[in-house]
Order: C-alpha cells, then sequence, then structure tokens
C-alpha cells in the first residue's frame, strides 16, 4: 500500500471515560494488595488474576494518550475502529466499506433528539460506535463520512425513554456521588477484610452481621432519598443496582470492622475450653483440615427459661487436624470480646487429661463455668 493509500482522509478521537480505566485500576491494585498481604498459601489464583487485571487497566490508561487503538479514522477504501478491548497490541478493526449493508442511528426521544449510538452492520458483524465516547458533535461528522463512503443512507430509530434529566455524554451529580461511595465501600471492605483475618473465629457472631446488614440498609434507604435520581427508565436500574452494591459490601464493610474491633480492643484474658469433634468436614488447601466441633455449653449464653440439650456447632480449621476422627477432644482458646462475642485465639489438640474432660450436650448454668485460665 502506498503512502498515499494510507493516508486518512478524515479522523477523530474515540476514547472512553477516564474515570472507568481509574476505577478499574484502583480496584485490581486493591485486590492484589489484599492477597499478597494475607499471607495465606492458596490465593496464588487470584494474585494472577488482579495482577493481569492491574496490567491491563494500565495499557488502558496508557493507551487513552499513546496508543492507536482509540481512534475512528476513513481512508480510501477502508473504515478504521478501535477493537472492543481497548489495550495494546490488539490492532484495530480495518473494515472495507463494501462489506457495510445498513446504517442505523439510535436517538432518544426528549424535548430534542440526543444522538445515542451509530450502528454499523453486515452479513456477519454489527459494530455500534458509542457517541459519549466522541469529541462534542462529531457524531455529524461520523454519519457524513460514512454516508459518502458507503452510498448508504441511514436509517433512523427513534427509543423513547422517561424524559427525566438525561445528560448525554456526562455523569450526572447523582452518579457521581453513588460511584464514589461504591468506591469508598469496596476499599473499606477490602481494608477491613485484611485487618480482622486473625479474628474471624467468633462463637455467636451473627449478630454482629445481622446488626451491620440492618444499619447499613438504614442508612442507604435514607442515602437513597438524599441522593437523588431517577424514579424510572433508562437509569433506575443503575442507581437501584449501585445502592444495593453499596448497601451490599457497606454491610461487609462493617461487618468485618466490628469483628477487628471486637478482637483489637479485648483486654481479657484467654480462658482454655474442651471442644468435642463431631464431623470431619473438608480439606482447605489454605487452612488445612477442617472438622465441626461441638461448642461447650458454658461458652453459650444462657436462657432462665431454657432448659435441655443444647447442639451448637462451629467448624475449626489446622493443619494438624488430619488424623482427628470423630470423638477427640480439641483444647480452644478464646476471650471474652470487647463487643461480648467470643473468638478463638488458638486450637490445638487437647493433651491426655484433658480427655474426659470433653464438653456435654446439657447446658450448664452460669455458675458452673468450667473454663480454665491459661497461663
Amino acid at each position: 500500500m502506498s503512502e498515499a493509500e494510507n493516508k486518512f482522509q478524515w479522523e477523530t478521537t474515540y476514547r472512553g471515560p477516564l474515570w472507568t480505566g481509574v476505577f478499574w485500576l484502583v480496584w485490581s491494585a486493591a485486590g492484589l494488595f489484599y492477597f499478597l498481604l494475607s499471607g495465606e498459601k492458596g490465593h496464588e489464583f487470584y494474585q494472577i488474576v488482579y495482577f493481569l487485571s492491574g496490567v491491563m487497566a494500565i495499557m488502558a490508561l496508557n493507551n487513552r494518550h499513546y496508543g492507536t487503538n482509540h481512534r475512528i479514522a476513513f481512508a480510501q477504501d477502508h473504515l478504521v475502529l478501535p477493537k472492543p478491548l481497548n489495550i495494546w497490541h490488539w490492532g484495530e478493526f480495518h473494515l472495507p466499506y463494501n462489506l457495510i449493508h445498513e446504517i442505523t442511528v439510535k436517538e432518544v426521544s426528549l424535548s430534542q433528539k440526543i444522538l445515542m449510538d451509530i450502528e454499523i452492520k453486515g452479513d456477519e458483524f454489527t459494530y455500534t460506535i458509542d457517541t459519549k465516547k466522541l469529541p462534542e458533535n462529531e457524531e455529524k461528522n461520523i454519519l457524513f463520512w460514512l454516508q459518502k463512503q458507503t452510498g448508504l443512507t441511514a436509517q433512523r430509530l427513534v427509543i423513547p425513554i422517561s424524559s427525566e434529566a438525561m445528560t448525554h455524554g456526562k455523569l450526572e451529580t447523582w452518579q457521581k456521588r453513588l460511584l464514589l461511595m461504591a468506591l469508598f465501600v469496596s476499599l473499606w471492605a477490602l481494608a477491613a477484610l485484611a485487618l480482622s483475618e486473625g479474628y474471624q473465629g467468633m462463637i455467636g457472631g451473627a449478630l454482629i452481621f445481622l446488626f451491620s446488614f440492618g444499619f447499613i440498609a438504614c442508612l442507604c434507604y435514607f442515602l437513597a432519598k438524599r441522593v437523588g435520581g431517577p424514579k424510572d427508565g433508562v437509569k433506575k436500574w443503575q442507581r437501584r443496582f449501585l445502592l444495593f452494591y453499596i448497601t451490599f459490601y457497606g454491610a461487609i464493610a462493617m461487618g468485618f470492622s466490628m469483628v477487628f474491633l471486637n478482637g483489637v480492643l479485648d483486654n481479657s484474658i484467654a480462658r482454655s475450653y474442651t471442644f468435642k469433634v463431631t464431623t470431619l468436614s473438608f480439606e482447605d488447601e489454605a487452612k488445612g483440615h477442617c472438622v465441626e466441633a461441638m461448642v461447650p455449653n458454658n461458652m453459650l449464653p444462657v436462657a432462665a427459661d431454657e432448659q435441655g440439650p443444647v447442639r451448637a456447632l462451629i467448624l475449626l480449621c489446622d493443619k494438624s487436624f488430619k488424623n482427628l476422627v470423630p470423638g477427640d477432644t480439641l483444647q480452644v482458646f478464646a476471650k471474652r470480646g470487647a463487643l461480648l462475642t467470643p473468638w478463638i485465639t488458638r486450637v490445638e489438640r487437647a493433651p491426655q487429661d484433658l480427655q474426659e474432660k470433653a464438653s456435654t450436650t446439657l447446658r450448664l448454668p452460669a455458675s458452673q463455668d468450667t473454663g480454665e485460665l491459661t497461663k
């Protein structure tokens, strides 16, 4: 191909919003550092996934200024389009004009028509040009050159939507606020999970998470009224998804933050308890062999009007549990918890003299607490 044939008759930039690339990079980096700092084995797969995701995010951000896959150009006999994955080394999509059989312009029905996207179709492909990624008013030039080079007339398709405010190509205020909150709770959740790693062996910790989900759900209910946003139309579902995301990850973040505070602020003395193994559960690559054990009654809350047998089980994991069988006894060291939720500091196989002190299934009064202070 000669130099003259290589020269484009017209071209323009085609880039997505910057915040998506930044969010992608921050999310990838946060996930990678979380699994690296956790110090546990068996997470190599997730480390590789987050690492590759971060590399692709960096490449996509770099490509916005220095790459070649961020333009739409019209040559003499073909159209140059970005490939779907906007990163280095994927080349560009060179589409001969004679393969294009249909051009459709999709519009939004508001007080004035707003161009949404341009769809190019052939026998074996469909390519959509998102006009929000184009410089202002460049969609008119795209249409002009498409019709000129292909000899086709663009068909117009009007998409009826609500007359709620829609800012073409820009994020609305409610979107920016919800996206920032989504990013915040994501990073908060990762930090809380990492910090609470050594305090997660709780007994009866369900109330902490129930409280967290209830509190965050109420908070997001009032947040939804405060932030505003569309009640119907296309963006209604985007708003609902973001609120659900903030509620879910916000509750997880708050729950594990409370788990962390329950352990790190606990100044009580660890007590020794005997747990009887009831079931061999499964083997975890990172944690070792896991078993179900019966929680002793003197660790459970006592209700004055409740009598009879009690059966509370907990999952315990350690690499030394390989040869355990149902009926064996474990020695568990636990603290009271700053939020009054007992948590396990360590677990080991019970010495021979404690084998006969395995906990029964009968609830004992609080005055008969057989927990022994550790030395």
